[in-house]
């Protein structure tokens, strides 16, 4: 029993003092952090405060597409939509985050 007891706790002080710890990251240079991709994955990245066509045209587009379904259906109008909104945790990110949240 005691042998059980210490390695419950052995893991439990593990799992507690890995749980703290981060992954290595790895960012991209600053100076090439404005031109940086994802592999992939075009039209993804945005800046805040700057305008991104990308952005504009898939917001459009979405709205094109509800406005013709909502034609199509008996609904009077589209259901309630959820939008996740990640915060890199950056100088402001975890308030922007909790600011769109907000505006619910």
């Amino acid at each position: 029993m005691r042998y059980l007891m210490r390695n419950l706790m052995l893991l439990l002080l593990l799992a507690t003092v890995t749980a703290c710890s981060t992954l290595p990251r790895h960012p991209a240079p600053l100076d090439k952090m404005l031109s940086a991709k994802i592999s992939g994955m075009s039209g993804v990245r945005a800046w805040s405060g700057t305008f991104s066509k990308d952005f504009e045209s898939d917001l459009l587009l979405s709205i094109k597409q509800e406005k013709s379904h909502l034609a199509t259906s008996s609904l009077v109008k589209l259901p309630a939509s959820s939008v996740l909104t990640l915060s890199g945790g950056g100088e402001n990110g975890a308030f922007g985050a909790g600011f769109f949240e907000g505006l619910e």
